[in-house]
């Protein structure tokens, strides 16, 4: 995951597309356009100035592939350039090397980092598409949406928000509590529920998110939601149950 999902990239990958989830988002090369800030262009009168000074916003669009859906994903951001020179003895010469970098800052309507179960109700699935564009936009709010989803996704399996306590007493359940519950209900993903929350606590308290905490955040969810929502691990333990089953079954 985290060699297709980067804060940068030199070329775009072919994402899966958001709308059809079957065909793949192709760079238009000739909409690709980048454009150095006037700040910037002023720098270059400088003695001292390098090219890892330049400083360049872009814009491009992705279009599916798919003839029958053709989606067109915007993505705007920052661009940058490296400069690298390095002595080549095979040649005697220095040889240079020129990077473009392009860091998106936004992507409408993002592409989808990992799948969504049709299985999920309208809420969830909206809080998750959110979280996608979020990634690159703002990483701490993505992680708060993510913490968002888990609260959504508890009340689509009708977790509590509140109970009733041995007085009579209403009180409200905490998110933690909450977690506890759907371990007794899908039982093997407390640890990871709970350690998405804490990347969301400190996403919304803190408003900071490291892009690669995201990427593991997902990666984990991903492989609970398979389970929670899509029952992977009930249709794998009746297999595992048919072939221990009598000789009769083989």
């Amino acid at each position: 995951m985290e060699s297709y999902w980067r804060s940068s990239y030199s070329t775009f990958p072919k994402f899966l597309c958001p709308r059809c989830s079957s065909g793949r988002l192709i760079t238009q090369e000739e909409n690709l356009k980048s454009i150095e800030t006037g700040y910037s262009l002023r720098e270059h009168s400088d003695e001292d100035w390098e090219p890892e000074w330049i400083t360049e916003r872009f814009t491009c669009f992705l279009v599916c592939d798919k003839s029958s859906c053709g989606e067109v994903v915007a993505v705007s951001g920052r661009s940058s350039r490296s400069y690298h020179a390095q002595y080549d003895e095979h040649i005697d010469e220095t040889v240079e090397s020129h990077g473009h970098y392009f860091a998106p800052i936004s992507m409408h309507p993002a592409p989808h980092i990992i799948g969504v179960s049709k299985k999920l109700n309208k809420v969830c699935k909206n809080d998750l598409e959110a979280s996608f564009a979020l990634l690159w936009a703002d990483p701490a709010a993505c992680a708060n949406r993510l913490r968002t989803f888990i609260e959504h996704l508890l009340d689509q399996f009708e977790i509590p928000r509140k109970d009733i306590n041995k007085k009579g007493e209403e009180y409200t359940l905490n998110l933690v509590q909450r977690i506890d519950r759907l371990e007794k209900l899908k039982p093997g993903h407390d640890k990871t529920i709970k350690a998405l929350k804490r990347v969301g606590d400190y996403g919304t308290h803190q408003g900071k998110a490291k892009f690669d905490t995201l990427l593991k955040c997902y990666e984990l969810l991903e492989a609970a939601l398979a389970d929670i929502v899509d029952g992977k691990k009930a249709r794998l333990d009746k297999l595992i149950a048919e072939l221990m089953g009598t000789d009769d079954d083989f």
